[in-house]
């Protein structure tokens, strides 16, 4: 398994909402505008509870009723040499066009899902991996797998979330190497994979409690898939006898849940989102035409430039529009004001997370004589000259207007 190691990980959550924000008289306060606003900024950060349709623990020397083998060997897995594990002897193997894997456990499900396990594994030679499939043929699969992998640098012992289509196994996948030091069992991890439509979102954990996303691929899987897991040792071209050295894996468990969207707050994601911050300017002309960024932070201190993947709206949306963050306001028969607006949704292996970002902009009326508005280009220049003559004309004869 050959990655390139150019990718960022990223974790998120859902901060939680108080009612004592709103105090009496607020909405007299406030514009009715911003008020719907301000409410769903604090309301619009749910996420949904994981609710279990399935797990098997493997506590019998049976498979539970549903699960099918791709390629079964029955001398290499076994239910009773660890009672309580699915235990498997890696071989030769890979996934993709090749599809040499062996003991692939899966089973059929449909719709969105949340794929957990916990494993226990110790990858050290070839392209060794075992974890979380899904799966629909040899040339369609995404996998998040435990695996001794390489990156153009250097060999490394870490998590990779895999996408497969076509036959084509991606070479940038999102990957995290694992530090022993840091870790209380090197060689135990919990894994979890998420998917929504056609993105897939992978996370670990050393303790099943915080989970830390991975990333997220696209693969355009149909809605019925297979789900499971499963391990091989690996056999990219080159790969002599360190890919035949064997080795055990086994699987504790395996849950399959979906997300309740009438859930709660909470999330086990760490690196949390905490906000959306929108930049740009306080004060506009009417008629004029200004841009503004959308910053996503997140409790790590590190900051992104989300403003291509935010939805933007402005309100009221009588006299500007907003595409992208470049914000155009007409002419306005008084100064006004505007709230600028930017929801930002972004996956994780908890669900998704929909945070808004808001900011108040202060039209200023354009300049009007004798009740003609003054625009901009050559309407604003004729403007500055007419303009100009009055002055002068005042300065050398007084007031014209008053009456002598």
């Amino acid at each position: 398994m050959q990655v390139d190691n150019r990718n960022r990980q990223r974790t998120e959550r859902w901060p939680s909402a108080s009612d004592s924000r709103f105090a009496t008289g607020l909405f007299h306060r406030m514009s009715l505008h911003a008020f719907l606003l301000f409410t769903l900024t604090l309301y619009s950060s749910a996420i949904g509870a994981l609710q279990p349709v399935f797990e098997d623990e493997f506590d019998s020397d049976q498979l539970t009723q549903g699960w099918q083998f791709v390629q079964e060997v029955p001398e290499r897995y076994s239910l009773t040499d660890r009672p309580g594990f699915f235990h498997i002897t890696t071989a030769r193997g890979t996934l993709g066009e090749a599809a040499s894997a062996e003991n692939l456990l899966i089973r059929e499900f449909s719709g969105d899902f949340v794929l957990d396990t916990r494993i226990e594994f110790d990858p050290r030679n070839g392209r060794q991996f075992a974890g979380l499939l899904v799966y629909l043929d040899n040339l369609s699969a995404v996998a998040l797998v435990f695996a001794f992998a390489e990156t153009a640098d250097t060999e490394f012992r870490g998590i990779v979330l895999l996408s497969i289509e076509n036959g084509i196994e991606d070479l940038q996948p999102p990957i995290s190497p694992i530090r022993e030091s840091s870790s209380g069992d090197a060689k135990q991890i919990y894994l979890r994979l998420l998917r929504k439509g056609d993105q897939f979102v992978g996370a670990f954990s050393s303790d099943g409690q915080v989970f830390t996303d991975l990333g997220t691929v696209t693969n355009t899987l149909p809605d019925s898939v297979f789900v499971g897991v499963g391990g091989a040792n690996g056999d990219p071209e080159g790969c002599g006898m360190e890919c035949d050295i064997e080795n055990e894996a086994d699987f504790d468990f395996f849950r399959i849940s979906v997300l309740d969207n009438d859930g709660g707050t909470d999330t086990n994601v760490g690196n949390a989102l905490e906000e959306v911050t929108l930049l740009g300017p306080a004060e506009l002309a009417a008629g004029s035409t200004d841009t503004f960024t959308a910053v996503a932070r997140f409790a790590d201190e590190t900051e992104s430039d989300v403003t291509t993947a935010a939805d933007w709206s402005v309100a009221p949306s009588t006299f500007a529009t907003i595409d992208q963050g470049v914000l155009t306001v007409s002419d306005v028969d008084a100064d006004s004001s505007l709230t600028v607006v930017a929801s930002y949704t972004q996956l994780t292996s908890d669900g998704e997370i929909f945070l808004l970002g808001t900011k108040t902009v202060i039209v200023r009326r354009a300049p009007t004589i004798q009740g003609v508005p003054c625009g901009i280009g050559m309407v604003a220049s004729l403007c500055m000259s007419v303009s100009g003559l009055f002055f002068m004309r005042f300065l050398r004869n007084g007031n014209p207007y008053t009456k002598r």
